[in-house]
């Protein structure tokens, strides 16, 4: 009994980590055509993060509230999967907290510690600011 008992703690207090960074690996060649064209200013550099704490992988205990409108589809893609509205969250505040438009050249730094009982998920996000200035 105390055996077993020495290893349910042990395996709860075990746990295994990964962290991703995105980046751009090979050129990307997107055609599209429109008549109405943004004059952005790029400014400094701005960055905004989130936490996301989960229950068994997927019971969200606590987390962000906020979320950026089309930034990874929200819960849309995919229901449950933690990450999109992770990094969702941390747009919005990278936008809300330095008043930008647009992000420009999102970077984002995805944090996944797991354990048998609890996952915690921290994302950042790094770009730069952008203001549209008019439309052409």
């Amino acid at each position: 009994m105390k055996k077993i008992l020495m290893l349910l703690t042990f395996l709860i207090f075990t746990g295994c980590s990964s962290v991703n960074k995105s980046t751009i690996a090979s050129p990307i060649s997107v055609s599209t055509s429109s008549e109405i064209n943004a004059n952005i200013k790029v400014g400094d550099k701005i960055s905004g993060s989130s936490k996301t704490h989960l229950l068994l992988g997927f019971w969200i205990l606590s987390g962000p509230t906020e979320f950026a409108d089309g930034v990874f589809a929200g819960l849309i893609a995919n229901p449950f999967d933690p990450i999109g509205p992770a990094k969702s969250a941390a747009a919005f505040d990278a936008i809300s907290n330095s008043g930008a438009d647009v992000i420009i050249n999102p970077q984002y730094t995805v944090k996944v510690n797991r354990t048998l009982l609890y996952t915690n998920i921290e994302v950042t996000v790094t770009g730069y600011n952008g203001k549209i200035m008019g439309f052409n």
